[in-house]
């Protein structure tokens, strides 16, 4: 069975046949559409795995031809992507957030004990006069 020859209704009715020629003819194309966003190889397969799922999951979804569903799959795709650097970037401002929250706060410990080893130290020369 060639792509042309994918009979939309078959996927619309969940034959996996049909499901895995579509995967089968797209899943490539999509994966270096992904890449195109600056996305890495392996964050990029799981994005279309995931379009794949969610189509197969709305699977009653009517595709009038296989261009609408070609036009659906790099749609999601190119949404799905978006919304993944949207998610790195705040992920990676959190972290540094983190980061920086954590050394400032090793950097306030550290000066605590040593202000405190300082007074323990004044206290006991004083203690011996």
């Amino acid at each position: 069975m060639e792509l042309f020859e994918l009979d939309i209704n078959a996927l619309s009715k969940g034959k996996k046949e049909a499901f895995f020629i579509l995967y089968k003819k797209f899943f490539v194309a999509l994966c270096l559409f992904a890449q195109k966003f600056s996305i890495e190889k392996e964050a990029a397969e799981d994005i279309v795995q995931e379009i794949f799922y969610k189509l197969y999951e709305e699977r009653s979804q009517i595709f009038h031809n296989i261009l609408t569903l070609q036009s659906y799959l790099y749609s999601s795709v190119k949404n799905s992507c978006l919304n993944y650097i949207r998610d790195e970037k705040r992920r990676k401002l959190r972290e540094s957030y983190y980061c920086d929250e954590i050394y400032n706060n090793d950097t306030t410990f550290i000066n605590d004990i040593i202000e405190n080893e300082v007074y323990r130290e004044l206290y006991q020369l004083l203690d011996e006069l």
